[in-house]
C-alpha cells in the first residue's frame, strides 16, 4: 500500500523557532520532528511553488526540507531526493551533512494523491498574514518588472514583513544591482562598492492586489535611495 503525504504549515507562534515553516506528516507522522532539531522546515512559499516537490521531468530531484537556523554549512540541513516511478513518487536517500546518516528510508506516494496534496497546500494560504501577502505581491511585481529598481542603478534583493513585525512590508534592494557586482568581480577579481538599503511601507486594510501596485508606483516615481535606511553593503577602505 502507498504511503500518504500530507502538508501542514505552522504558524510562527507555534514554530519553536518562531518562523513559519512547512511540515511534512507521512503517514500521520511527522518525519521532520523525527529526524532534525537544528532549525525549521522551508518556507512555505520556497517549496510550494509548481515545482518545488516535484520530481525532475526526467531523473530525480533534491529537495532541501529543513535548515539550521545558523545554516545547513554550520549545523546541517535535511535533504531527500524525490523521484517518478511509473504511479509512484519515490521520497529516498534522505541526507544531512552534519550527521552520519538519517534514519529515514524509502517511501512511495500515489501520484494522484501526491499531487491532489501539493494542490491543496498550494491553494490553502489561510496561514498568510495581509502584510506577507502584500510583500508576495510587491515581489512578483518587481521582478516582472526590472526596470523600476533599473532606473535608479539598483537590483531587488526581496520583499518581506516579518513575524514580529506584520504591521509593515520591507522593500530590500542593492545599488547597483548584483548582478552588475557580480560582473565586476569576475571581470577585476575584486569587489565593487556598493549599498544595500531597506524601505518599510506600513500596511493598511485595502486589498493587498492595491497595496502592492501602491508599493512598485512609490519606487518607480522618486529615487528610493533618498528615503531608505542603509544596511549593508561594502566601500572600500582609503
Amino acid at each position: 500500500m502507498p504511503n500518504r503525504l500530507d502538508i501542514a504549515v505552522i504558524s510562527p507562534e507555534d514554530s519553536p523557532w518562531r518562523q513559519l515553516e512547512l511540515r511534512f506528516l507521512i503517514d500521520g507522522d511527522d518525519v521532520l520532528e523525527q529526524v532534525f532539531d537544528a532549525g525549521p522546515g522551508a518556507d512555505p512559499d520556497r517549496l510550494l511553488g509548481p515545482d518545488g516537490l516535484l520530481p525532475a521531468a526526467e531523473g530525480a530531484t533534491m529537495v532541501r526540507l529543513a535548515e539550521a537556523v545558523c545554516s545547513w554549512g554550520c549545523c546541517g540541513c535535511i535533504n531527500v531526493r524525490i523521484h517518478r516511478e511509473g504511479d509512484q513518487i519515490v521520497w529516498d536517500q534522505w541526507h544531512n551533512p552534519d550527521a552520519d546518516g538519517v534514519p529515514l528510508g524509502e517511501f512511495r506516494f500515489d501520484v494522484a494523491q501526491y499531487e491532489a496534496e501539493l494542490l491543496r497546500a498550494r491553494q490553502d494560504r489561510a496561514w498568510e498574514w495581509p502584510g506577507r501577502a502584500i510583500a508576495r505581491l510587491t515581489e512578483a511585481l518587481l521582478v516582472a518588472r526590472p526596470e523600476v529598481l533599473g532606473r535608479w542603478n539598483s537590483g531587488l534583493d526581496f520583499v518581506g514583513s516579518l513575524p514580529g513585525k506584520r504591521g509593515e512590508v520591507e522593500v530590500v534592494f542593492t545599488s547597483p544591482p548584483r548582478e552588475v557586482i557580480h560582473e565586476h568581480w569576475e571581470q577585476y577579481g575584486r569587489p565593487l562598492e556598493h549599498t544595500q538599503y531597506k524601505l518599510r511601507f506600513p500596511v493598511t486594510v485595502e486589498p493587498a492586489e492595491i497595496q502592492a501596485e501602491r508599493i512598485v508606483t512609490t519606487l518607480r516615481t522618486g529615487d528610493p535611495r533618498a528615503n531608505a535606511e542603509t544596511c549593508g553593503g561594502y566601500t572600500e577602505q582609503e
